[in-house]
């Protein structure tokens, strides 16, 4: 069995994202010096309090607008629980 396509693609993954807003900064810096990117990473940094399948409502509270935004690009995005 083949892994789906995207799996395969470029992703971006670290330890460190202290908002959304950083996050979409990266994802656009990356857009804008034509560096290759399928699929967007957020460690537990997005979780409230680290508190599985939760987001920090300061920090993350526009998570998933921004995981919308990062669809109508094409791209995925991974929560890392």
């Amino acid at each position: 069995m083949m892994p789906p396509y995207w799996s395969l693609g470029f992703h971006l993954c670290r330890w460190g994202y202290r908002s959304a807003n950083e996050t979409r900064s990266v994802v656009q810096r990356m857009h804008m010096h034509n560096f290759p990117l399928d699929v967007q990473w957020n460690d537990l940094d997005y979780a409230d309090k680290h508190r599985v399948f939760t987001f920090d409502p300061q920090k993350f509270g526009d998570l998933p607008e921004m995981v919308e935004e990062f669809h109508q690009r094409g791209m995925k995005y991974v929560l890392i629980l």
